[in-house]
């Protein structure tokens, strides 16, 4: 039984995580491994260390019911000699990808030399005092387009006390626009409490959790960010990892979860730790993937039909459109698809407190992260979910994408009007 199990998990479980912006495939090492997942069926006298014994793997989520084990091949071989019962189990694998051919990040000389300005600007804005302009000139167009002018004096507590989490390569814990705002952290590839982003300008995936960090902060200036590194410079890490971080955002209190990243085929593991995130009123927010596709990531692609019944309505699936509400060319589309957002050329934080441009529907799911903060610091969605309100609030842009009819979700974030009708 075991054999055929760990046969079936090879040929068709192996899972792809990847982070939905970087570039194209290089040497790099990456931060993932061989080695496999087993979702375990609690017993109601089992503790962790009884669960790690019994399989002998180790436990990297404790969830209602159910815990998730990282096992080594030797580990999972030495199961069936043991004669331990795989029964209520699910094998599957954990193994080393990365990222397919994106979009990059641009600009970082030319801009680094005007981050003094940005950040007077940041602290005025910030304290709610200054306006949106003094922040970044060069958002001034993707504000107008989603409102956040008016969205701000909407929800004037600008996200406070609202805790967001950034699962990706990690933040440049120094960043003068960011290191006021980050509270809970953990590098999960390095096994260690500083999540800072590592590599060189010119890796695929260098910057990028920094970036997506920063727009969720420009978007709600007062939410407090979780950094969680999963993500090596190359852009790619293991599903173990990523798994390990959620159920640490959900231990830590995280209201928000940004997944600026995804897989290329489901996964049991993933789907039982984003079920017990969302039954927990967390919204989890995913990046659909940058491969001009019909199809979504994974977990974006669940984000109508998660598992657990009524959880799918705090996953929220997010694609990305150009300053003109046309599909961008590289995101990916699909009748799974929840919402669109901005996701072209957005100036956001970089590494050495610099400033660059990204783009890719990683950019365009921090957009609507920071914009569920804003509705959460008023207090807003307290009884019930604000994913409808959310998408469909929004701008049609139906008539500006005929060929993707259907596929691109029900709106384009408009921010003001999500608030102006989100519940309280």
């Amino acid at each position: 039984m075991i054999a055929q199990t760990l046969k079936l998990a090879l040929v068709g479980s192996l899972v792809a995580v990847l982070a939905a912006c970087g570039s194209a495939p290089t040497q790099a090492t990456s931060p993932g491994g061989s080695g496999y997942l087993l979702t375990v069926q609690l017993e109601p006298a089992d503790t962790q260390e009884t669960v790690a014994q019994r399989y002998g793997g180790e436990v990297i989520a404790w969830l209602d019911g159910q815990a998730i084990l990282r096992m080594t091949g030797e580990a999972v071989a030495q199961l069936q000699s043991r004669g331990v019962s795989m029964q209520g189990t699910t094998l599957e694998g954990d193994t080393r990808v990365r990222t397919p051919s994106t979009v990059n990040a641009v600009g970082w000389n030319a801009w680094s030399s005007g981050w003094n300005a940005w950040s007077s600007g940041w602290n005025a804005w910030s304290s709610g005092t200054g306006s949106i302009t003094n922040f970044s000139t060069e958002n001034n167009a993707l504000w107008t387009q989603i409102g956040l002018s008016q969205a701000h004096s909407l929800a004037s507590n600008l996200g406070q006390n609202v805790k967001v989490a950034v699962i990706d390569s990690g933040v440049d814990l120094n960043h003068p626009a960011l290191a006021s705002r980050l509270i809970d952290r953990y590098d999960f590839v390095d096994n260690d409490g500083i999540p800072q982003e590592v590599g060189m300008m010119g890796d695929r995936g260098f910057g990028h959790g920094t970036a997506v960090a920063g727009i969720v902060a420009q978007v709600a200036p007062s939410a407090m960010i979780m950094a969680y590194r999963v993500l090596g410079p190359d852009g790619s890490g293991s599903l173990s990892n990523v798994i390990a971080a959620i159920n640490t955002a959900i231990g830590a209190g995280a209201q928000v979860i940004n997944l600026s990243l995804g897989a290329d085929s489901p996964s049991a593991a993933l789907t039982a730790v984003l079920n017990s995130a969302t039954s927990r009123k967390i919204y989890v927010v995913a990046a659909a993937g940058n491969a001009n596709a019909d199809g979504l990531d994974y977990p974006a692609r669940q984000s109508k039909t998660l598992d657990l019944v009524g959880t799918s309505s705090y996953l929220v699936s997010v694609s990305s459109v150009d300053a003109s509400d046309v599909k961008s060319g590289f995101a990916n589309y699909g009748s799974s698809l929840d919402m669109t957002a901005p996701g072209e050329r957005i100036a956001t934080t970089a590494p050495g407190s610099r400033v660059a441009s990204w783009s890719g529907t990683s950019m365009a799911a921090p957009l609507v992260s920071g914009s569920l903060a804003l509705a959460l610091g008023q207090g807003r969605g307290n009884l019930s979910s604000l994913k409808g309100t959310l998408t469909n609030n929004g701008i049609s842009i139906t008539l500006k994408n005929l060929p993707f009819f259907g596929k691109l979700g029900s709106s384009r974030l408009q921010v003001a009007n999500f608030l102006n009708a989100a519940p309280w």
